[in-house]
């Protein structure tokens, strides 16, 4: 069992999931 690995791994994909937001408002805006 090793919960720091399974937290680090929900990070990056919760860093991932925010890039893709952040990348659809800004070209949402961008037009």
């Amino acid at each position: 069992m090793v919960p720091v690995q399974a937290e680090y791994y929900s990070l990056e994909g919760f860093s991932m999931l925010m890039n893709s937001v952040k990348m659809i408002s800004a070209g949402s805006t961008g037009t």
